[in-house]
């Protein structure tokens, strides 16, 4: 019992000068956290606000405005593709059967007749900018990595103005529905 009060007397003397030291330490820990390189971010003058890509991800050989106009126009295709499906069988909440057999099965019959529209619409958008559908979906994956910013969503029928697809080999503007 006696040794134990020694410690815990010396403890209680020590804490004294410890206090500074502390303080010190703590200092040092947060003036240096902001300083220097971190490896785990980028500039943001590419617009990627920080993020990185993961290592061994090599994105397509196609200089970065041009992969973010492809991802632009493959957003497009998508949204339209998807009121297309909706028009052809709608999936409002008040018209969806109640029943989970039912529900499954409309689930399943909205989803084949947008995966038809996309088969359609996906490799004739990788043919107008000459590449393969690979690189399609590697464009498609890097812009969810880095967060681009996805376009407007169109309204089927409109046609899409030529902000929306900024270099864009062809026309500036085109009609969705075709």
């Amino acid at each position: 019992m006696g040794r134990f009060s020694r410690v815990l007397r010396r403890q209680t003397n020590d804490r004294g000068a410890l206090l500074p030291m502390g303080v010190l330490l703590l200092l040092a820990a947060f003036l240096g956290a902001g300083c220097g390189d971190n490896p785990g971010t980028t500039s943001t003058a590419d617009g990627n606000a920080g993020l990185m890509l993961p290592p061994g991800f090599k994105p397509v050989d196609l200089p970065v405005e041009r992969r973010k106009a492809i991802f632009r126009e493959v957003h497009i295709t998508r949204a339209l593709a998807l009121q297309e499906a909706n028009q052809k069988l709608s999936m409002d909440a008040d018209q969806m059967p109640k029943a989970n057999e039912a529900f499954e099965k409309r689930v399943a019959e909205h989803d084949a007749i947008l995966k038809g529209i996309l088969d359609k619409n996906l490799p004739a958008l990788a043919d107008r900018n000459k590449i393969s559908m690979a690189d399609l979906t590697k464009i498609e994956e890097e812009a969810r990595m880095l967060r681009w910013t996805p376009p407007q969503e169109p309204q089927l029928g409109e046609k899409v103005p030529a902000s929306e697809t900024k270099g864009r080999t062809g026309k500036e503007t085109r009609d969705e529905t075709k």
